[in-house]
């Protein structure tokens, strides 16, 4: 990990600009290094601080699913389960995408899944979930995994961003941007939730039925969307 701090200038007159030090030695969350600051007058002080946290993580785009572009990705289609990349990566958000070779097979702890309108630039919707378990998208979503109902993350969203003008009631019924801002904790994923002749991979746990409880497997009600 490697951090970069500012300082205040100190100055008889007034504070200062604020000064970036970017020669902050690498380390880990909770290790102690040292540091130099000129403060730009005749002092050069050595500073003791604390690392407090980690690189900014890489985010990779895994999955894009367009209910409009004429593709099948229910609960059945192969998009889930199937072992090979989804159409092209030039331009991955203007229909069904999936990086089998890269994303889906790599391990992460982090999930965000964006409302967008075909570019990056434009997303009108975001959450991000920290998972309960770091492993693969191949192992959450497999041939075997059909009837798992698992829920995959716990404490709900630790981040939520909505278009403008948009508030937790306009987006009440949206499938993955609602949420009860009372209870934000509630609101975790459920992954290849079956019950009776119906299932969906991906559902909100509060959200994702109108009673806010999913449906029980053998309950066949098609109400958790």
């Amino acid at each position: 990990a490697s951090a970069v701090f500012t300082y205040n200038d100190p100055s008889p007159v007034d504070p200062g600009p604020i000064i970036p030090i970017t020669s902050v030695p690498p380390g880990t969350v909770g290790d102690r290094v040292r540091i130099s600051i000129p403060n730009q007058t005749e002092f050069l002080h050595l500073l003791e601080v604390q690392v407090f946290s980690e690189s900014k993580p890489t985010w990779t785009l895994a999955l894009n699913i367009d209910p409009s572009d004429g593709n099948r990705a229910g609960w059945g289609s192969a998009i889930w389960y199937g072992t090979s990349d989804v159409r092209s990566s030039e331009n991955p958000l203007v229909s069904d995408f999936k990086d089998f070779t890269g994303a889906w097979l790599s391990e992460f702890d982090c999930l965000a899944i964006a409302r967008h309108d075909g570019s990056a630039e434009n997303h009108t919707g975001l959450k991000v979930w920290k998972m309960t378990n770091r492993q693969t998208f191949a192992s959450y979503f497999n041939q075997n995994s059909f009837g798992d109902r698992l829920i995959a993350t716990s404490g709900g969203p630790v981040f939520i961003q909505l278009s403008d003008g948009d508030t937790a009631e306009s987006v009440n019924t949206d499938p993955i941007l609602a949420y009860d801002p009372s209870d934000i904790a509630a609101n975790n994923l459920a992954f290849n939730w079956r019950y009776g002749n119906n299932g969906v991979r991906v559902v909100l746990t509060d959200k994702g039925h109108h009673s806010g409880t999913l449906s029980a497997y053998a309950t066949n009600d098609d109400d958790c969307h």
